[in-house]
This record gives structure tokens, C-alpha cells and sequence, in this order.
């Protein structure tokens, strides 16, 4: 706010110079001030648009996004099965215009508090592209995706418990005694 302040500040003062110098007739001087201006008119715009809340540039993303593609946009109410499918993230909403345009299908979106899920679905692939309020939140397809891997890795590991199953170690002690260790089940 201070900064923006400065940039108002010396705005005024280089448009007031350029007037007493344009009516004094150094209208070369004039010219030089009034280059001024217009430097300290982009820093001002360049300052307005750097010092935007990771809040305001969200919603901005958003709205933009929504206005500008309802479309092609279909709001679900419901996260879709995306079973059997190849998730493919892209870095843009460009990426996923191009997708839309290639194979002439809509762009679902579903949002949460914290961000908002745009997909393609495909017969054997979902694009998707995410914009999030910040870096630390989870999508709803964050969340699906977490979900999804957490029940590969139990189905994975209760399958390597069964294989382990019929590995049986004997183990020899001072030659005599003789032990036969079989894997258990986890509870």
C-alpha cells in the first residue's frame, strides 16, 4: 500500500512538472517529463498486478476460466469412476483446450472449498488440469488419486503375504537344534 502510494505521488509531481515546463515553453524538457509519467504509470500497473493475494489470483484463475469456457464447461455434482483410466495432468488450461478440441469433448468440472478439478474423459484416459487456492491444499482428485493408491498398496501387500506364505526358512543352531520358520499372516 505504501508503494503504491509513492507511484501515485510521483505520478502527480511528474504531471504537474510537465505542465509548468510546457507552459514555461521547454517543451523538450516537457517531452522528457512526460516519459516520466508513463514510466511511473506501467510500474504502478506492474506493482498493482504483482501485489495481488495468492487469494485474489485463485478466484481470478477461476472466474476467468468459467466466464470465458462455459461452453464447453459442464459442472458434476458427483466425482466421476474413474476406474481402469489413465490419469494425465496437464500443466495448463491451454493443454486442456487443445484436448477438448482434438476429441470434441466436454470439460467437467467439480470443486471443493480449496480448489476446482477440470477433466477430459476419454474412453481409456482423463485429462485433467487443477487450479488451487494455494500449494497445500487437496483437490477432490487429489484425494480420489490418494484414495486409489492406498488401496493398490493393501491389495499389493496382502498379495506379497500371500506369496510369502510358502517361503519356509529352516534355521540351524549349534549344529543340533533345527528350526522351521514359516511367514505369518499380519492381523
Amino acid at each position: 500500500m505504501k508503494s503504491k502510494m509513492i507511484y501515485i505521488i510521483g505520478l502527480i509531481l511528474c504531471l504537474i512538472l510537465t505542465i509548468i515546463l510546457y507552459i514555461g515553453g521547454e517543451v523538450s524538457i516537457a517531452l522528457f517529463t512526460l516519459f516520466g509519467v508513463l514510466i511511473f504509470s506501467v510500474l504502478l500497473i506492474k506493482n498493482n498486478n504483482l501485489n495481488k493475494s495468492p487469494e485474489s489470483q485463485y478466484l481470478g484463475t477461476v472466474n476467468n476460466i468459467l466466464k470465458t469456457y462455459d461452453s464447453i464447461l459442464v459442472e458434476i455434482k458427483e466425482f466421476p469412476d474413474l476406474t481402469d483410466k489413465k490419469i494425465i495432468k496437464t500443466l495448463s488450461f491451454k493443454d486442456m483446450l487443445n484436448t477438448e478440441y482434438e476429441l470434441r469433448k466436454p470439460v467437467y468440472y467439480i470443486s471443493n472449498e480449496f480448489a476446482y478439478d477440470f477433466m477430459i474423459i476419454d474412453a481409456e484416459d482423463v485429462y485433467t488440469y487443477t487450479v488451487r487456492r494455494n500449494d497445500l491444499v487437496k483437490s477432490l482428485l487429489d484425494e480420489y488419486i490418494d484414495k486409489k493408491n492406498q488401496e493398490t498398496n493393501e491389495a499389493e501387500r496382502e498379495l506379497n503375504m500371500l506369496d510369502s506364505l510358502d517361503e519356509t526358512v529352516i534355521i540351524e543352531v549349534d549344529g543340533d537344534k533345527k528350526f522351521k520358520v514359516s511367514p505369518m499372516r499380519e492381523k
